[in-house]
């Protein structure tokens, strides 16, 4: 104290110079508060006010010093200082926050939502384990999400996935609370999410909130980011992988209290290749906005989606002969709007409107296909907590228009349009602990679901009831036994066999109406979650599902096309199924070395007709390892291991050779014909892999420079995707055809 006083009364004779400026958080831009900054070797400093800013006062006599940053969880900073001829210098430093303040953070939050939620806590992937795993060509949000215990998938080329024996399209994807219908592209080797747009994924797959009621199997939450009020000027994204390129801009505006971020992303590899002479006829782009504006207590966010897929192959002699004519592609657009309340109380008001397309032309007139699906959506729900509740009620609206037209020049000629659904519900749900170490939630929906077309009379009209019930007991702080039940309905179902098969990864979807109901599950589980340490999080879960009410496309030969009415009334068969297993992870969530291993146990099957047969995602046992390492020179290391049995396949019995009656004088070799066993009764082998990244961060200045290399199935393991018959040989020989083999990658991300 005394010290201090004879510095000033020194500063008072002597004369000073100044170093003025601001400390913010080098990723998130925000101000830090409290900031310690000290010349080096001296009592002499300060620290930051409330806004990040401060005054440094140095005697005239220090010309030449360092000048220390310091504040607790993040990096020291030093900044070399020299005066000449002025007498006032602006520094403006940007500290780096440590690794394990981060992850400290992450577990802290972790923990409040254990205590607060009645169900397993849902697993959710942060934007840094997406930018730090291992990746496929560039970093994938569905390629990660494949990784938890509850997903399956059927093989490396495509991103769609199947959560607790349901399929992929029993999926609900969400982008800011508006559903998106159609998440990949490159026929579904890449999914549509930038992970540069991307703040947060939850997967919802058990325990899910009675407000979601449109989809069998789970709830994929995605938010798109912001850019944070305190960042000055524009600030962005320049990333570069040998898939794609992208920009990301952002910045406020602070006169209006608003913020805004884009992000655009495009396939180079056409543009690249046609500099050699070499014509690639396809390319994807797409792009994500995102503003945020505060006004008193209310919040608005407007965000959007965009992207489109093309394809198109040209005759070699004649490029204005088209071979094969491809596009499809999603838009969404989302505004939600939030006011807060000063009795704990929030309401919330959504609206949006979701599109996805296709168009299909082989040889121009050979055959012709085409879709557009539109959803407009609109919520309104409140919540308020008082005497040990949490009360939400919401209301919504969900309408949906359909056009579909196919042509097959041999005779094929559909057209299904004006025909529209509209699904209004009304919910409520409450969260109470009766007593200390018990929380309780429930709730409780009603839906009138109405379609309709002009043309053909295929009209339906009914009333459904949901209900959710979920339970958490504490045995202590650190570990609870869960439970959860409810019914799910889902009122679109895929089509897919007149598209090139039912596994196609372009859906067009079918209303439900006429003598279709919607389709019906019913989820039952039973878990436990907790800590082992602060680092070690374990949760275990059991469940039963038991799909009451199954629709499917049937194949085209048992599809009546007289006309559109008798098309819809023949199109789909029913059936019903079951699943049942058990999903285990334990994940270190702090340290240097951090990671998770999961396992899950599945079993599924369907019947339709007289036939029960495992689906195709059926994989018994599915083991995954993700790893995430900091070494020294601050490089991270990630790898990650995956390990199941294989998917079930149906074989061929036996084959013969068959002329066709109708040439019989035909000197051409008779065809192959192969007698097909049970569906799905043999599995192919099991499926292995293996994929590593290195990344490091370079800094320059405030700026920054991410390297990441990723290598995917480092082994060049041979994972067998089908099983086909060489007929060149006699008699034929059969072959394996094999998944993605050995992929390196780089990809460079500058941030500014």
């Amino acid at each position: 104290m005394i010290g201090n006083l004879v510095l000033s009364i020194l500063f008072a004779t002597m004369g000073s110079n100044e170093v003025k400026g601001r400390v913010y958080d080098a990723y998130s831009k925000e101000p830090l508060p409290f900031v310690n900054i000290i010349i080096k070797g001296t009592g002499i400093g300060t620290v930051t006010d409330d806004k990040g800013f401060y005054t440094l006062q140095v005697p005239d006599s220090i010309e030449n010093f360092d000048i220390v940053y310091s504040m607790m969880g993040y990096k020291k900073a030093e900044k070399r200082i020299r005066f000449d001829k002025e007498n006032s210098i602006t520094v403006n430093i940007a500290m780096r926050m440590e690794t394990l303040k981060i992850q400290g953070i992450i577990v802290s939050a972790k923990r409040e939502r254990f205590k607060e939620s009645a169900s397993i806590t849902p697993t959710s992937i942060s934007q840094k384990e997406l930018k730090l795993l291992p990746s496929f060509i560039e970093s994938d949000l569905m390629r990660t999400i494949e990784m938890l215990p509850g997903v399956t998938k059927s093989s490396d080329f495509s991103t769609d996935i199947s959560v607790r024996g349901g399929g992929p399209d029993q999926n609900q994807v969400l982008i800011d609370d508006i559903p998106l219908l159609n998440p990949s592209h490159l026929f579904g080797l890449v999914s549509a999410f930038n992970v540069n747009a991307i703040r947060n994924a939850e997967l919802l797959a058990s325990g899910i909130p009675v407000k979601h009621d449109a989809s069998l199997s789970s709830v994929l939450d995605i938010k798109t980011r912001g850019v944070g009020q305190e960042i000055k000027g524009l600030t962005g994204v320049v990333s570069l992988s040998p898939l794609s390129s992208g920009l990301t801009i952002g910045s406020p505006i602070q006169s209006l209290n608003t913020n805004f971020l884009l992000t655009a992303r495009r396939t180079y590899m056409d543009k690249l290749l046609a500099l050699f002479h070499t014509d690639l006829p396809y390319y994807f782009y797409d792009g994500y906005m995102h503003t945020e504006t505060r006004i008193g207590d209310w919040t608005a966010i407007l965000s959007g989606y965009m992207g489109k897929d093309f394809l198109d192959v040209r005759d070699e002699d004649n490029s204005s002969i088209k071979i094969v004519g491809f596009d499809w592609g999603n838009r969404v657009g989302a505004l939600n709007l939030f006011h807060s309340f000063a009795d704990d109380g929030l309401l919330h008001f959504s609206t949006g409107w979701s599109n996805h397309n296709f168009n299909i032309r082989i040889m121009d007139t050979l055959f012709i296909t085409s879709g557009t699906i539109n959803v407009g959506t609109f919520g309104v729900d409140y919540s308020r907590k008082f005497a040990g509740h949490k009360i939400t009620f919401g209301i919504g609206e969900n309408y949906r228009p359909f056009d579909y037209e196919s042509n097959l020049q041999m005779g094929y000629n559909y057209k299904y349009d004006d025909i529209w659904s509209n699904r209004g519900m009304m919910y409520i749900e409450d969260q109470y602990a009766p007593v200390k170490k018990l929380l309780l939630r429930g709730g409780v929906s009603l839906t009138h679901y109405h379609s309709e077309t002009a043309k053909v009379n295929v009209c339906n009209t009914d009333v459904f009831g949901a209900y959710r019930l979920a339970t958490k007991y504490f045995i202590s702080d650190v570990l609870a036994v869960t439970t959860s039940i409810g019914n799910f309905h889902q009122y679109v179902v895929p089509g897919g066999s007149v598209i090139m098969g039912s596994s196609f990864p372009v859906y067009y979807w079918i209303p439900l109406g006429g003598q279709y109901d919607p389709e019906v599950a019913h989820h039952f589980n039973l878990g436990c979650e907790g800590w082992f340490t602060d680092k070690f999080y374990f949760s275990l879960e059991t469940y039963y599902r038991k799909y009451n009410h199954l629709l499917q496309m049937r194949d085209l030969e048992n599809i009546d096309i007289e006309n559109e009415e008798v098309y819809y009334k023949t199109m789909l068969e029913s059936g019903y199924g079951k699943a049942y297993g058990l999903d285990a992870l334990l994940k270190k969530e702090m340290g240097r070395f951090r990671g998770w291993l999961s396992y899950t146990f599945l079993n599924t099957d369907a019947t339709f007709g007289d036939y029960t047969y495992p689906t195709e995602w059926d994989r018994r046992h599915n083991l995954h390892l993700m790893f995430l390492g900091t070494l020294p020179k601050s490089w991270d290391v990630g790898a990650q291991l995956t390990f199941s049995t294989g998917n079930p396949y149906t074989s061929a019995l036996a084959r013969f050779r068959y002329r066709r009656p109708s040439l019989p004088y035909d000197d051409t070799d008779p065809l192959w014909v192969e007698l097909e066993g049970k569906k799905n009764q043999v599995r192919y082998p099991p499926y292995l892999r293996l994929d590593i990244s290195s990344s490091k961060v370079f800094y320059f200045g405030n700026n920054e420079l991410d390297l990441k290399v990723s290598v995917f199935n480092v082994l060049n393991r041979r994972n067998v995707f089908f099983y086909y018959y060489d007929y060149d040989k006699e008699p034929p020989v059969k072959k394996p055809f094999y998944m993605l083999p050995i992929i390196p990658s780089i990809e460079l991300v500058y941030r500014f």
